[in-house]
This record gives structure tokens, C-alpha cells and sequence, in this order.
């Protein structure tokens, strides 16, 4: 296929042959473009080997296409071919030595990445105004500068390639550049590519030896292999390039291109942009769109372009690449235009998204449609003014080329201003009024028409009017001939197009300020913080120059707003600056002026004559500055206006184009972004500055100075002042102060505080921040104004600092010498710097405290009674460090001990515990957490045991490097630790004992099996001999229970006097226990115990050596006593007297409680009489009484009234029934069996009659369902029932009464209701009327009892019991 062909049947830049495929450039807009934004991010030396290498990517690719179809120099004239009508440039090979030198031994190694080297930093120079000049049509000659080839016979082969207009060559030319190195990196990376795949080789470079860019008529290429080329700058080939290792370029290049780069997904959902994307987007947008975040659908964020982009994104989807420049979006009413790539993504040969590379082109095809418009416009005058021409022959002139003589017509005339008669028509008259430098192109462009070079006329010239000034005149014309070719005539026309070159100078103009304004900005990219200043006096400097003012400047409005100062200037060379005297200017001094840049308008003032009336102090300022003219522009940053770019014209007056003033906006924002940045880095490098001082441990007042300078120097004009309190607590005292007067600081040393002692005093008392605008007129200063304002303070805020604990420590105070409010951003300065007061404060504590902490440490490790040591994580536990205790511990001074010098750690260690404390240690550190061990040491005075406790110490890469610890001597804690386990083992035997005693005694009222099994389980903690407890009865002492060799029933029947038993008669006379070791000493006691005894001494207790008897009391009486013997001589001590006396308190309990028991059973017979009594005769007696009453005037009754008579016959009738109920019931009280073994429902009924009976209210009884109750369930409702039916006959006047009882499954409710007088429950005690004995009933079988009642509507208790499977 022909290159033709294959061009004809691809789309514009890109062609396609086989399987491959070669993306091109635009070349007018794109490559020029790129390749200036790759050097603004990079670098030209990186760009240019970004550009080498895509070439040689892509013509490898494009080669691969070639290879096979033809022999290789066909091949490669055929990519050449192809590379030219592309577009790239005019392509000739001049030698070819085919085929190349086999490549050498050593594989060829392209050149290394080098370390990235930003450009340097160079004054902008706007472009000269020159013509561009195409390069000239010639003939091909043998190049005269071809380098001469080694001799052919051992040539290593080489491609010789001339080549006119690349496309680098033509971009630097059409923009002007003059280059000082080759600038064709992408061609020839191209042609390696071409070369490097044909051969079927990597080693092929390329060496541009011309280049057009620099000025020759020609770019030369040679192309040769790497070991030939010698050390010759060469484009070299590598498949896999390693370009941006160092730098990720692509990452940079993503995120820092100045177009917008995003990738969607199949499902147009947008997965990743760049911050440029992110911006088109955003400005686009329509406020009702979906916020722009990855994962977001394309059209939910820009909806409406769907019929725009939807059947681009499918294009691309089906595999094709669209570029499409000024496509039109329109989302919500808001059109933009961009310039858009769209690539498929592939992965593995399917298409899996889509790549979209964005330049907004919004302004641009708003100029060019401006443009078109202009011209448009010119084209219809000119249309017009042919027509007008061909009627009336307008700017028509005729010259007559033999005789010299020239007809000019009126219009010709008039349009330069002249009257007919004053200018002579002879073609010097035309040739004089020509503008100088046109005179001799004019005059060629004639020559070469004539002589048949151009077959038009057509000039483009100035011309001279009457005025002066010049007008620019389009000269067409057409020479007229005779028939032998000999020109005779030539006829033509003259256009006036002024107005278009103006237009088009314009054009140029905005076009130039345009690239200067991106310069401008380019250069701010990343620009370092001491090159921001110089960046923006430079940039003051350029754009002054260009625009051809006189003065440029920037100033910057005070936080509050009321103050401005003129931070940069530049003037032109005679124009006097105006900075020095333009700093804390008020702004109110040009009110009209900075009213309208404080809101964010524009001030442009073509003529300061025609400033209105209310700016006559702007005038009277400009008129001392001698500005004629000026235009200013506010700066912004984040929506606030921080100051204004200004430019001034005192030369002569100026009118600024609306582009170029919003071009300064734009300048503006660059400026303050600088600005707010550099700011910004100040302040972060003030803190760290102050933190690093901290961190470093410098002195507390060093450090606060710090502070308070770094403060002051953030904000002009403000005194900053760090006063702390003392001890007490009460007054302040200086902590640092740089720019106050030192007389002030000092009149305040030591001020108390107070709720009227200035900002400080009041801040510090109220814990709060005091604000005082201004100190003359605030009541908090009285006491201090007049100090103050002989200072010259006039404002001061203050803002407590406190202590980690919320105590205050201290002020920060902002003094200013003018009255004024804090802004938003002075308030948190302040309050940041009040917290890194308290910071310092926390710091110069806490280092205090490290110190007392180390002072502490050290006293406390040389008196601890022990060692502390610090050794290696190894087997012999080799100490590097170890306290003085070391000595007395071990027997070894501490440096015996370290290094192992003379005997290890682990060699003290007893042999036995050896193992154990290893595994211990190592299971420690491995869990990370500290280690206690006792173990045993061997030292040269004997065995030792030791506690240690200790932790690994971790370094790097968590590696343990060291253990440190404590031990100490344990040896006699751990024999008393025996001792004491011992102690306690008897002990807990005795107390279990003793509370199984407890138990028994208060879990049965049994005497005699009660004290035989105390006597037990006193064996189990004493192994006595023999035991007896005596009770005293009478003055008589009986044997109650008895445990001991001699048969019980002898012992038992034993009853003597007291008066007798000495010994016996002691211990109850004294209530103390009563010891004798040995019954056979000679001792006062002994001889009681023997008199005692008698002759039973030998026959029945012989084998008694040692006695000991306790008392038995029970609330201070002595009931008795216990008494044990042993066969052992001095087997009683003391101590064992408590513990025999405890067991005989629970003996006397047990006695008492025997007592106390029999008499409460005969107490409980006779109340129990008695109340039955009193029962039977308040309710039988009474019901009986009334019914005898009524059976004795019944027969009289009947004989008068029989009606009456029979109405007291049926009372009668309920009178005995309910008397025959109140027995039943009371026979159930005498056999609680019976109430147990009746039914719920039968028990109710009898309770109902019984109480209609005796109290004459009729109690009406309704039962549902079956209940079949637990015993304690079934007395707890009948005794709530009898409780409630009781309070309704003796307290409620009820007329009548409902007892209802429902039985469900698993649950039963009971009520009792009546219609009396009711009660309000809230008045009543929550016990009375038996309220608190029915919900203890209730409450016992988990029943609820509720309570319904109301003064005159009787009252209601329901009580409901659910089953919960008891």
C-alpha cells in the first residue's frame, strides 16, 4: 500500500499499518505546547529526553509495521516517506552504508538517568518583535557539511538524513526562539527508532549535527552505531526506557500537567483526574450537580452533555482515539469548550475504560470567534467598499508605467487627508508618502509584478496623511501588457485597513500578555520562599515594561482593614519611587478608592482629571505622585481581599483593554497565592523554630523571647508581652516581652490581680480572654490607663494560658499602639500562642520534675536495700551496670559483677532455679511485659533467696539490647512467709470449724445432739482428752454433754455444788478462762484442782495432767462453763484458751438458745388462747348475741308484721350462718392442716359468708376456672383476702363487697373491691390498713399487689401471680 494510500484512509495524525500504530502530534499547537509544559515541570534536559524517547518509542513501533514487506532501505525510505506526509517536515536521505558493522562484544548500555536539575531561575524577556521567515524554497545540492566517512572497505555503516522544517525547527521559529543546543529530540528519536527496528539492532544512535532552530539552513541527522559515535551528544535507543525512576514522572506529569487528565470507566464513572481536570470540572459544573469524587457518574456531574460526549465515549469504547478540538459542552445553562483527547485504555487487547486528556479552550475560541467577528466585519467593509469602488472608482489609481504618470483619484486622496489639488499625480507622490521602513519592500513588491515574478499585486503599507500619522493602506493592482509582454499600465486600488491593523496589532498584543501573564505564573510554580519577593519584583518589573507604565506596584491591607502598606514597587528609569512613604497609610486616606478594591471591584482611572467630586483625596495624592492615569486590581486569596496590584502612568495617559485588566487579576491571584504562602511558611517556620527550641531544652526565658518575636514579626505594629503568675497564684510577673517599653514592663512587675486590673490582671482572675479595644475608654484599665497612654498603648487582648490541669499560669497579651478590634486570624494567632505558652510552661515543669525525678532516682537506687542492675539478654546474664547494693546482696562489690570479671550473674544463680528464671525472662520479652521472679542465690555468707522485677529494654528494628531491673534480699520474708502459711493452714482449720459450729447452733434448738456435736468438732482444733459442758442451775453445776475415756452415763449423772468446785468456782466468779499446764505442780492452782477433784482424783480422773476450763455467758450472765483435760502435761497454753473460749460462746448460745426456745413454745400456747378467745367472742358471741335478740322478738314480730317478720327470719338465717362460719374459720386457725389440705375457691366462700355475717356487708364471691396451688400460694391469696375483707367490715362503710377470683393456666389474679368511702393512697402510710402485711404475702410468691383507691369510690387491690415454673 502506498503511503498515499495509507494516509488517505487514516485519520489526521495517526497512522495505522498492520498490527501498529503511530499517534502524531499536532504540530502548529500541540507539540509546541507540550513540550513548553514538560521544561516548566521538568526541566529542558528532562524534556528532552521525555521527547527522545517517545519518538524512539513510537517510530519503533511504526517500524515494526515495515520489517519483512521490503528489503530494509526500502523499508526505511518508506517510514521517512510516511513520517513526512504526516506533517513533520521535508525528509531527504542522503548516504546510506547498509548494512552496519556487526554491534561489539560489550552490549550496548544507553546513557544513565541523571539527577533532575530544575532550570535556573532567569529574568523573563517578552519575545522581539520579529517576522517570522520561513525557510526559502531551493533547489537540492549536495550538503557541503556531510562529516566523511571512514574509508568504505571498513565503514560500520551510517544513515545520512537532511531534513527542512521539522517540526521542532518550525515551532521555534514560529515562536521566535533562537536555540543555542539542536532542538529536534522527537524526530530524531524518530529516526532511531526507524533505523534500531529495521536492522533488527539496539546499539543504532543518532547524532544531529545541524539544526534550523540554531539557525542553518538544514538539519542534519547521522545515524550510526553507539561504539562509532564515539563521545558525540547522541539520541540513543532503549525498549524499555528508565525515565522518571528518579522523579516518577508520570505521577508528575498527571499531577502537574497543565491540562486535565482523568480516566473513566466502562460505566463512564470517573476514576481518577488530576488537579486540573478536577478544576475544569468544577468551573463548569452546575451548582445542582453531584460534587466531583472518584467513583462519580461522568453525567451526574455534568448532566446535559450527554448528546455531546455520550457518542464520543462509545467511539471510543469500540477502540477508536478522537481528538476534537473547541468541542462545545453545555451542563446547566453553562457552556464552555474544550480541547479533548479521547484514547480507549486496553488491557489485554479489550478495552476496559477511557483516557481523557482536557485543555479548557473556553477563552481561546471566545477570542477566535471575537476575531472571526472582527474580521467578518472587515471582510463585509470591504465588500462595501468595492461596491462603493465600482460606483464612484473610491481610492482608484492609475499609473502609466513608460511615461511615470500616475492618476490618483479623489478618494485616493482624501483618505491620507489631502485636497485634490495637493498632491501631484506623478508616482513620486506615492513613493514619498510611503512610511520609511516599507519604502524599499514596496517599492520590490512593484518591481517584482512588473517583471512577472507574482502574477498580483498586493502590498500591505503605511502611508503618510496630511496629519502626520500613518495609515495603513492595502495597495491591489494588475499590471496590463502588450501583446509582446512589455508592460504599459498598471491599475489598482487603495483600502484603508487601519482600523484591522490595529485590530490585528491588538490581537497580537493580548496574545503577548497572555503568554507573559502564564510566564509569570509558570515561574511562581513551586518557586522557593526567599526567591518569592525577588519573583515578584521581577514580574513588577516585566509587565511594566511591556504594558509601558511607569510605575508598578503591590500593596497589602492590615488584617482589620484599616491600614495598607506598599510591600513591592518598580519604576521606570526618572519615575520617582513612592514606597518608603506609603507604609501604615490609613485607609480611610482613600476612602472612594479602596472602598471599591476592598469589595472587590476594579479601579481604573483612565484620566485623573475626570475623577468624580468624592475622590478629591485620591486626586490631590495622584496629583503628588504626578500620575496621570492608573489602573488597580484587587489581590484575593480564599474570598477575602488582602491588597491590590496597582500600575501608574505619569508620562502620559493610559486606557487599559478589560482583557489585559482581568490579566492583572489574574497576576494578582499568582501574587497572593506567593504571598499567602510565603506567609504561611513564616509562621509554620516560626513554630518550629519555637518548638525546636523546646525540644532541645533551651532555657525557659530564651524560649518565650522566642516566641514573642516570632509573634511580633508575623504581625507589624504589634507588642507582644508573656506574664506568668507565681506560687500564689495572685500576681504576675514578666515572662518575656521584645518591643514594649522596659519602664512599662517594669511599672507592672508583680501586679496583683484583679477584675479591673487591665487585660492581663482580668484575664488571668476571670479565666477568660478580655479583649480591650481601647484602653482610654475601657473601666478595666482605670487603675492602669494613665501608665498605659504615657506609653503610647492604646489596645490590648489577652488570652489566659493554662496549666494541663485547667489552672491558669500566665497571659499572652497583644499590645497595639492605636485603638482597634482583633480579627478572626489575630484571635487564633493569639490563642495559639497562649497555648504554646502553656506548652513551654508543661515543658520547663515537666524538666523539673525530670530532674527532681533523677535526683530522686539516684538517692532512691543508692539507699534501696537491694540491686539494681542493667545486663545482657545472654546466658551468663552479663551485667553493664549495677547499684552498690550489689555488695551486701551478693557478697561481690558491683565490679566483680560487671563484664563477668569475676564471677557471672548466672553463676550465683542456685542450680536448681537456674532454668526456671531463663524460661521465665525469655517468655517475658517475647510477650513483651515485665518479669518477676524469687529464686535462690548462693552466696560466699550462705543461700539467699531474691525477688527481681525487671523489663527488656527495645532497640531498633524491636531488637531487645539490654534488661534492667531490681532485686533484693527476700530470705527472711520467705521463712516468715512459711511460717505464716503454716500458722494460716491452722487457722482456717479453726475457723471452718468454727463456722460449721455457727452453722449448727443456729440451724437446730436440740440441746443434747447440738453440744456432743460442738465437743466433736472441738477435737478437729484441739486434740483434747477429755471434754464436759456444765450448766448452772440453782447453785448447782450438771454435766450437759461429755466427750473423754470415762463411760458418758458416769459422767453424765454428775451434779455437785458450786461452792465446792474451786477450781469450777473461779472461772465462773471471774469469767475469765482458767489454765493449769500440770495438775500435779506445786502451784495454788493445782492444789484447787486436786481439792476439787478429791477422791476422784485417782479412780476416775487419774489420767488428767493438764486442765483448762472457760466460762459459758450469755448476755453478760454465766450460764455454765467448758472444760478440757489432757493426759500430757502442759498441754493448755494461753493461746489456746481464746480459741476454746470461742467454741464456748457457741455453746452458750446453744444453751441460751434451748432456754429461750422451751419458753417461747409456752408463750406461744397461751397467746395463741388468748387470741382464739378474743376472736371467738368479738365475732361468734357478738353474731350469736344479735341472733338470740332477734329469735326473741321474732313471734311477736310475725304476729304484727308478718312481711317484717319473715325479713327478720332471713337475717337470722345469714346471722347463723355467718356465726357458723366465723367457727369454721376459727377451727382452721386452731388446725392449720385443714387450711392447707382446702380448696382456694371453698376457702373463699367460707370467708365471704363469715364476713357478711359479722359485719352485716354482703360479700358476693365470683370464681372463673379452676385453680390447683401450691400450699404457700394458696394461704398467701387467703390471707391477702381475709387482710382486705377486714379493712372493708371495720373501716370502709362499703354497703357491699366483691371478692373475684380468676384461674388461667400458669397464672392467677385475686381482687376484692367495695363501694365505701375510699382513701387517697398518697396520704396514707404505705403500712397502714394491713397494706404493708398483704404486699410482703404478695411479695414472698413473687405475686404484684396493686392498690385502687379514691376518696368516695371505694377501693380496689388486685393481686396478680403468674407461674414462673417454680
Amino acid at each position: 500500500m502506498t503511503v498515499d494510500k495509507l494516509l488517505a484512509r487514516e485519520r489526521p495524525g495517526v497512522l495505522h499499518f498492520g498490527g501498529a500504530r503511530m499517534a502524531l502530534l499536532d504540530i502548529e499547537a500541540g507539540f509546541w505546547g507540550l513540550r513548553r509544559q514538560l521544561e516548566a515541570l521538568v526541566g529542558r534536559q528532562l524534556a528532552d529526553s521525555v521527547l527522545q524517547q517517545a519518538g524512539a518509542n513510537g517510530g519503533a513501533s511504526f517500524a515494526r509495521s515495515f520489517s519483512g514487506q521490503a528489503g530494509d532501505v526500502q523499508a526505511l525510505r518508506d517510514c521517512i516517506a510516511a513520517y513526512e506526509a504526516a506533517g513533520f517536515g521535508r525528509f531527504e536521505v542522503v548516504e546510506i552504508l547498509w548494512p552496519f558493522a556487526p554491534p561489539q562484544d560489550k552490549p550496548f548500555a544507553p546513557p544513565q538517568d541523571k539527577p533532575f536539575a530544575p532550570p535556573q531561575d532567569k529574568p523573563f524577556a517578552p519575545p522581539q518583535d520579529k517576522p517570522f521567515a520561513p525557510p526559502q524554497d531551493k533547489p537540492f545540492a549536495p550538503p557541503q557539511d556531510v562529516p566523511t566517512p571512514a574509508t568504505h572497505d571498513a565503514h560500520p555503516g551510517r544513515v545520512l538524513i537532511r531534513a527542512y522544517d521539522t517540526v521542532e525547527a518550525s515551532a521555534a521559529h514560529q515562536h521566535q526562539e533562537h536555540a543555542t543546543t539542536p532542538r529536534c529530540a522527537y524526530t530524531a528519536g524518530v529516526l532511531v527508532g526507524f533505523v534500531n527496528v529495521l536492522t533488527g539492532r539496539q546499539d543504532i544512535v543518532c547524532i544531529q549535527h545541524t539544526c534550523q532552530a540554531q539557525g542553518a539552513d538544514s538539519c542534519l541527522f547521522e545515524l550510526l552505531p553507539a561504539a562509532a559515535a564515539g563521545h558525540a551528544p547522541s539520541v540513543a535507543f532503549a525498549p524499555d526506557p528508565g525515565l522518571g525512576r528518579q522523579l516518577h514522572l508520570l505521577d508528575i506529569l498527571f499531577e502537574r500537567m497543565p491540562m486535565g487528565i482523568a480516566i473513566f470507566d466502562r460505566e463512564y464513572r470517573i476514576r481518577r483526574y488530576n488537579a486540573t481536570w478536577d478544576a475544569f470540572a468544577r468551573q463548569y459544573a452546575p451548582p445542582s450537580a453531584t460534587p466531583l469524587a472518584p467513583g462519580v457518574y461522568y453525567f451526574d456531574h455534568l448532566p446535559g452533555s450527554e448528546p455531546t460526549v455520550l457518542p464520543l465515549f462509545e467511539r471510543v469504547l469500540a477502540g477508536e482515539t478522537i481528538r476534537h478540538d473547541a468541542l462545545r459542552f453545555e451542563s446547566g445553562g453553562i457552556v464552555s469548550y474544550w480541547d479533548v483527547v479521547l484514547a480507549p485504555l486496553l488491557e489485554d487487547g479489550d478495552v476496559t475504560g477511557i483516557l481523557n486528556v482536557t485543555i479548557d479552550a473556553t477563552n481561546r475560541v471566545q477570542t477566535q470567534q471575537e476575531l472571526e467577528r472582527t474580521l467578518d466585519t472587515l471582510r463585509q467593509r470591504e465588500e462595501r467598499l468595492a461596491l462603493v469602488m465600482e460606483g464612484i472608482n473610491d481610492g482608484v489609481w492609475d499609473w502609466d508605467v513608460e511615461s511615470g504618470d500616475v492618476y490618483f483619484s479623489s478618494r485616493w486622496k482624501s483618505m491620507l487627508g489631502y485636497a485634490e489639488d495637493e498632491i501631484p499625480d506623478v508616482f513620486e507622490s506615492w513613493e514619498m508618502l510611503i512610511h520609511p521602513d516599507d519604502r524599499e519592500r514596496a517599492l520590490a513588491a512593484v518591481e517584482e509584478h512588473i517583471e512577472g515574478r507574482v502574477p498580483h499585486f498586493r502590498l500591505e503599507h503605511r502611508l503618510r496623511h496630511k496629519d502626520g500619522d500613518y495609515r495603513w493602506i492595502l495597495a491591489r493592482g494588475k499590471v496590463r501588457q502588450r501583446p509582446d509582454g512589455v508592460p504599459y499600465r498598471l491599475v489598482g486600488s487603495h483600502t484603508d485597513i487601519t482600523e484591522q491593523k490595529r485590530a490585528e496589532e491588538n490581537l497580537r498584543y493580548r496574545a503577548a500578555f497572555e503568554n507573559l501573564v502564564s510566564t509569570i505564573s509558570t515561574d511562581f510554580i513551586n518557586m522557593p520562599l526567599d526567591k518569592i519577593d525577588s519573583g515578584i519584583q521581577r514580574a513588577l518589573q516585566t509587565i511594566g515594561q511591556f504594558t509601558g507604565v511607569d510605575r508598578s506596584y503591590v500593596f497589602r491591607f492590615s488584617e482589620d482593614r484599616t491600614r495598607m502598606d506598599c510591600t513591592h514597587e518598580w519604576c521606570a528609569p526618572g519615575v520617582e519611587p513612592q514606597i518608603d512613604r506609603m507604609q501604615s497609610v490609613p485607609v480611610d486616606n482613600s476612602a472612594w478608592s479602596n472602598r471599591q478594591l476592598l469589595g472587590g471591584e476594579i479601579l481604573h482611572v483612565p484620566s485623573v482629571a475626570d475623577l468624580p467630586p468624592e475622590a478629591d483625596a485620591e486626586r490631590r495624592e495622584f496629583h503628588l505622585q504626578k500620575i496621570l492615569s492608573v489602573v488597580a486590581v484587587p489581590v484575593g486569596y480564599r474570598g477575602s481581599t488582602i491588597g491590590f496590584l496597582g500600575f501608574d502612568s505619569v508620562r502620559e495617559e493610559k486606557t487599559w483593554y478589560e482583557e489585559s485588566i482581568q490579566l492583572l487579576r489574574l497576576v494578582g491571584t499568582v501574587f497572593a497565592n506567593a504571598m499567602e504562602h510565603q506567609r504561611a511558611q513564616a509562621i509554620q517556620a516560626g513554630q518550629n523554630e519555637y518548638l525546636e527550641l523546646l525540644a532541645t531544652g533551651g532555657e525557659f526565658p530564651e524560649t518565650l523571647h522566642t516566641l514573642v518575636r516570632i509573634i511580633e514579626e508575623q504581625w507589624p505594629g504589634m507588642l507582644g508581652l508573656v506574664l506568668l503568675l507565681d506560687e500564689d497564684r495572685r500576681h504576675l510577673h514578666l515572662g518575656a516581652s521584645v518591643s514594649l517599653p522596659q519602664e512599662y514592663v517594669e511599672s507592672i512587675e508583680g501586679l496583683e490581680i484583679g477584675p479591673r486590673v487591665g487585660s492581663c490582671g482580668t484575664a488571668s482572675h476571670m479565666g477568660r480572654r478580655v479583649i480591650v479595644q481601647d484602653i482610654a475608654t475601657d473601666d478595666r484599665w482605670v487603675d492602669l490607663r494613665e501608665l498605659a497612654l504615657t506609653h503610647g498603648l492604646r489596645a490590648c487582648w489577652s488570652e489566659p494560658v493554662f496549666s494541663p490541669a485547667g489552672d491558669v499560669v500566665g497571659t499572652f497579651a497583644m499590645y497595639y499602639r492605636q485603638p482597634r478590634a482583633p480579627t478572626r486570624a489575630e484571635l487564633k494567632t493569639i490563642e495559639t500562642a497562649a497555648h504554646l505558652v502553656g506548652v513551654a510552661v508543661e515543658h520547663k515543669q515537666a524538666q523539673e520534675a525530670l530532674r527532681e525525678s533523677q535526683r530522686r532516682l539516684t538517692t532512691l537506687i543508692s539507699n534501696l536495700p537491694g540491686m539494681a542492675y542493667r545486663c545482657r539478654n545472654d546466658s551468663s546474664w552479663t551485667m553493664e551496670f549495677v547499684s552498690e547494693g550489689a555488695l551486701e546482696l551478693t557478697g561481690y562489690p558491683p565490679q566483680a559483677l560487671i563484664g563477668n570479671q569475676e564471677i557471672s550473674y548466672a553463676g550465683l544463680i542456685h542450680e536448681d532455679d537456674r532454668d526456671a528464671v531463663w524460661a521465665e525472662v525469655q517468655a517475658a520479652l517475647k510477650e513483651s511485659r515485665p518479669y518477676q521472679l524469687t529464686y535462690r542465690l548462693v552466696t560466699p555468707v550462705g543461700e539467699k533467696w531474691v525477688w527481681e522485677q525487671g523489663r527488656g529494654v527495645v532497640g531498633p528494628r524491636d531488637r531487645v539490647v539490654a534488661l534492667e531491673g531490681f532485686c533484693t534480699d527476700i530470705t527472711e520474708r520467705v521463712m516468715a512467709q512459711r511460717n505464716l502459711e503454716q500458722r494460716v493452714e491452722e487457722r482456717t482449720n479453726e475457723l471452718s470449724t468454727l463456722l460449721e459450729v455457727s452453722h449448727n447452733v443456729s440451724s437446730t434448738l436440740e440441746l443434747n445432739p447440738l453440744l456432743d456435736l460442738i465437743l466433736d468438732q472441738l477435737r478437729s482444733v484441739i486434740d483434747y482428752t477429755g471434754a464436759s459442758v456444765l450448766t448452772l442451775k440453782d447453785g448447782y453445776l450438771s454435766v450437759q454433754a461429755y466427750r473423754g475415756p470415762i463411760p458418758q452415763e458416769q459422767v453424765l449423772a454428775l451434779r455437785f455444788p458450786l461452792e465446792s468446785a474451786h477450781v469450777n468456782r473461779q472461772v465462773i466468779e471471774e469469767r475469765l478462762p482458767l489454765v493449769i499446764p500440770d495438775v500435779l505442780d506445786d502451784t495454788p492452782l493445782a492444789h484447787k484442782f486436786r481439792q476439787t477433784a478429791g477422791d476422784q482424783l485417782e479412780s476416775v480422773f487419774g489420767y488428767v495432767r493438764s486442765w483448762l476450763g472457760v466460762p459459758l455467758t450469755v448476755k453478760g450472765a454465766v450460764i455454765g462453763m467448758l472444760t478440757l483435760d489432757h493426759s500430757q502435761p502442759d498441754f493448755f497454753m494461753a493461746q489456746r484458751a481464746d480459741l476454746v473460749l470461742t467454741f464456748a460462746n457457741h455453746v452458750a448460745v446453744a444453751v441460751d438458745n434451748a432456754r429461750l426456745y422451751a419458753q417461747a413454745e409456752e408463750s406461744a400456747v397461751v397467746a395463741e388462747r388468748s387470741r382464739l378467745a378474743r376472736d371467738l367472742h368479738d365475732a361468734v358471741t357478738q353474731t350469736l348475741f344479735s341472733a338470740s335478740l332477734i329469735a326473741e322478738v321474732l313471734p311477736r314480730l310475725w304476729d304484727r308484721n308478718p312481711d317484717e317478720g319473715r325479713r327478720r327470719l332471713a337475717e337470722l338465717r345469714e346471722l347463723t350462718r355467718g356465726a357458723l362460719a366465723e367457727m369454721r374459720t376459727l377451727l382452721l386457725e386452731l388446725r392449720p392442716a385443714a387450711l392447707e389440705e382446702a380448696n382456694l375457691r371453698d376457702l373463699l366462700h367460707q370467708l365471704a359468708e363469715s364476713i357478711t355475717g359479722r359485719a352485716r356487708v354482703p360479700v358476693a364471691l365470683e370464681v372463673e376456672g379452676e385453680c390447683d396451688l401450691e400450699v404457700e400460694v394458696k394461704i398467701a391469696l387467703y390471707r391477702i383476702a381475709q387482710e382486705a375483707l377486714n379493712n372493708v367490715a371495720k373501716h370502709s362503710a362499703a354497703s357491699a363487697a366483691t371478692m373475684r377470683l380468676i384461674c388461667r393456666p400458669r397464672q392467677v389474679e385475686l381482687s376484692v373491691c367495695d363501694d365505701g368511702l375510699g382513701f387517697d393512697p398518697d396520704s396514707r402510710p404505705l403500712n397502714s390498713l394491713g397494706l404493708g402485711i398483704m404486699r410482703e404475702r404478695a411479695e414472698a410468691i413473687g405475686a404484684a399487689l396493686t392498690l385502687d383507691s379514691q376518696p368516695g369510690c371505694g377501693t380496689r387491690i388486685t393481686v396478680l401471680w403468674r407461674n414462673s415454673g417454680r
